[in-house]
């Protein structure tokens, strides 16, 4: 089909200078000569003519999506995003007709299942400079808030102003689903490139991330969003967005980009990154939520059509919109409503933990090697231990892991037979993911089926024979005595039983409800080390120790410098304010500039290291001044 743009008002010359005045007009920070309505029914009527116009009005009563591809270069510039009806509504900003640009027609047959990722999905949002004239803080802020109602099920690490190592190392180590730029676009002159720029105030240091850099973020994400100034198109510079999209063999190819073609607003932008993550939380689908997002900046722009910061996002797709970002649905509809009832309250005022969260996945879903079998959460007590292992339960529920979580303290200390009991008796956090009872197990006395109404197991010790309690002196001092050893035979062979059709996470918090001395002297060496040496491979036990327990109860002898040991420590003073922003924009879900100075303020009197519990203070504090000013 051939554009005759130079029809255009604003055009005056054929295609080539007609395009480049359009975007001049329209794009390029020209507001006050263009004129977007009649801009939107022009280039409606250069699309829909004749038998396109025909068909795509006999689809019009059903949903529709509309893929639009523009081949050449001088076209793709043009702002077709502002097409709309004749006198009457914008096409770009109809979710159930959503449009969206294509490199290339889709086989609408997309990937197979196998390749769509379990939940959360994971975004790296990175602020390439906090810039209060662009408003980037405010842009994270709306994108932290939006996700906090996600429950769990897309998880975000921030950068901000990080050096470009920095960059590329936490984004080989997260591989995110979704890379999200916040900041500038500018022109590296050294290799002639546009660049996003990364700038450290603090150090008056800037450095670029140029069209090479981004091709070194494999594996690629499987969307970029770059929400900078004209990172969609340009006149004289390959298009930053196009990056992403690549045929290089043995390299991967995002399957959709959001670019900017032109100068967006802070308020703007921040609007557009609130709503997007919003749509993508209920599940839409990309160009739907783009759509959305698109939609609420049009409609809480200062002037609507008069305003140009609404159709500057542009969403292109390679391959099925659908497909983009799908995800494997591990539980079904009743268990994610329990997984959000029963687990996410839990969390409470566990942020951010990006090292230990990323060693924890690390080691239960490693990229290239066989999950850990034993990780001990190790920490001052107060530290969050418990809040870190509440959001572990969540994050394995959503992939459909199996999670048993056993809380060990009582009310009376426990000795090894009452928590061998008690681990036996808690049920797993999601019932229809277990295996169902076999009836070899069924009535045998202490095991895992066997769980009388008040919900302990049956005490066996009248079935134990007498003699058992009288071990030779000897043997007591070296090992455990003989009934103690039987009783966690039968335990260790229930447990392989219970593992033997699916893995299962098993949490063992709160030790200290433990009689320290069974804890070492039999529970270690009858169950910890034997799941150490492989005896049972698809059992994965979670300890968590504070500073006393891993002397009373733990052997000394044990390594403590791997992996497999995650310190959960109290939280530095330099990361309050941030951490404090966070729980206010998770809790209360809007944060203001009296927010910001209360924080700032609270900061000075906040010790060199301090609890995560103080979190719930602040945002209780903001709470109650709230109700007073309402």
């Amino acid at each position: 089909m051939a554009f005759e743009l130079g029809d255009h008002p604003t055009a005056r010359r054929p295609i080539g200078d007609g395009a480049k005045n359009m975007r001049s007009a329209h794009v390029n920070g020209h507001g006050q000569v263009a004129d977007y309505s009649k801009t939107g029914e022009f280039l409606h009527s250069l699309v829909f003519k004749d038998d396109i116009a025909r068909r795509w009005r006999e689809a019009a009563a059903d949903p529709l999506r509309t893929y639009l591809l523009v081949e050449p270069p001088e076209l793709r510039s043009v702002p077709w995003e502002l097409m709309k009806y004749p006198k009457g509504r914008t096409l770009f900003t109809s979710p159930d007709r959503p449009f969206v640009r294509v490199d290339r027609f889709p086989h609408l047959d997309g990937p197979k299942d196998e390749s769509d990722p379990l939940l959360p999905i994971r975004i790296m949002v990175v602020e390439g400079e906090r810039d209060s004239a662009i408003g980037t803080a405010t842009e994270v802020r709306a994108i932290k808030q939006a996700l906090s109602a996600t429950n769990g099920r897309i998880e975000a690490e921030y950068l901000k102003a990080p050096t470009k190592q920095r960059l590329i190392d936490a984004y080989r180590r997260l591989r995110p689903h979704v890379f999200h730029f916040v900041g500038h676009n500018t022109h590296d002159v050294n290799v002639d490139q546009l660049a996003l720029r990364l700038r450290d105030n603090s150090r008056d240091l800037d450095e670029m991330i140029t069209p090479g850099v981004l091709r070194l973020l494999q594996p690629a994400p499987r969307v970029a969003v770059l929400n900078a100034c004209r990172t969609a198109t340009a006149d004289e510079f390959r298009a930053l967005a196009e990056c992403f999209f690549t045929d290089e063999p043995g390299a991967d190819s995002a399957a959709a980009v959001i670019g900017m073609q032109g100068n967006v607003r802070g308020s703007a932008a921040a609007r557009f990154g609130g709503a997007f993550y919003r749509a993508l939380a209920k599940g839409m689908v990309i160009d739907a939520a783009v759509t959305v997002a698109r939609a609420e900046v049009y409609e809480k722009g200062d002037a609507l059509e008069d305003d140009g910061d609404w159709f500057l996002p542009v969403l292109t797709v390679r391959g099925d919109a659908e497909h983009v970002l799908r995800h494997r649905t591990a539980l079904s509809q009743q268990d994610a409503t329990t997984v959000d009832l029963t687990l996410t309250g839990k969390v409470g005022q566990f942020v951010n933990r990006v090292e230990e969260r990323r060693r924890m996945i690390e080691n239960l879903a490693p990229h290239d090697a066989a999950p850990a079998r034993l990780v001990v959460v190790h920490g001052e007590k107060q530290s969050g231990k418990s809040s870190f292992l509440h959001w572990l339960r969540r994050w394995c529920a959503l992939r459909g892991q199996r999670v048993k979580y056993v809380n060990l303290r009582d009310k009376d200390i426990l000795d090894y037979s009452s928590a061998l009991r008690a681990i036996r008796s808690t049920s797993e956090d999601l019932a229809s993911l277990a295996p169902p009872v076999s009836r070899k197990s069924e009535n045998a006395p202490g095991s895992v089926a066997a769980i009388e109404p008040n919900g302990h197991a049956p005490d066996d010790t009248a079935g134990r024979r007498s003699g058992s309690y009288f071990e030779p002196a000897e043997h007591r001092e070296n090992a455990p005595p003989r009934h103690v050893v039987e009783e966690f035979a039968s335990f260790f062979e229930d447990m392989k039983g219970s593992v033997s059709d699916s893995p299962l996470v098993l949490i063992l918090d709160h030790l200290d409800g433990v009689v320290p001395v069974h804890f070492k002297s039999y529970f270690y060496p009858l169950f910890i080390e034997r799941v150490i040496r492989g005896e049972v491979l698809d059992l994965r036990v979670i300890v968590t120790l504070d500073r006393n327990q891993s002397v009373s109860h733990w052997p000394a002898a044990q390594d403590r410098s791997t992996p497999q040991w995650i310190d959960v420590d109290y939280l530095d003073r330099d990361d309050f304010t941030e951490l404090a922003e966070d729980a206010v924009l998770h809790f209360e879900g809007e944060f203001s500039e009296k927010d910001e100075a209360l924080i700032e303020r609270l900061a000075e009197y906040v010790d060199r290291l301090w609890e995560p519990s103080q979190l719930t203070l602040v945002t209780t504090l903001m709470r109650q001044g709230r109700r007073r000013a309402s």
